[in-house]
């Protein structure tokens, strides 16, 4: 019994470290992005 649930446990693990990595794949160039749109419009402004 400790055995399957030990296997559920890293299974969830697993999944939750990829969602993890794919939202963060998804976030770092969408931040970037915005990021140098923040300093356009700064520079603009200035």
């Amino acid at each position: 019994m400790i055995t399957v649930a030990w296997r559920i446990a890293k299974a969830w693990v697993l999944v939750a470290l990829g969602l993890v990595l794919m939202i963060g794949l998804i976030l770092v160039p969408f931040a970037f992005v915005v990021y140098e749109l923040m300093g356009l419009v700064v520079g603009h402004m200035s």
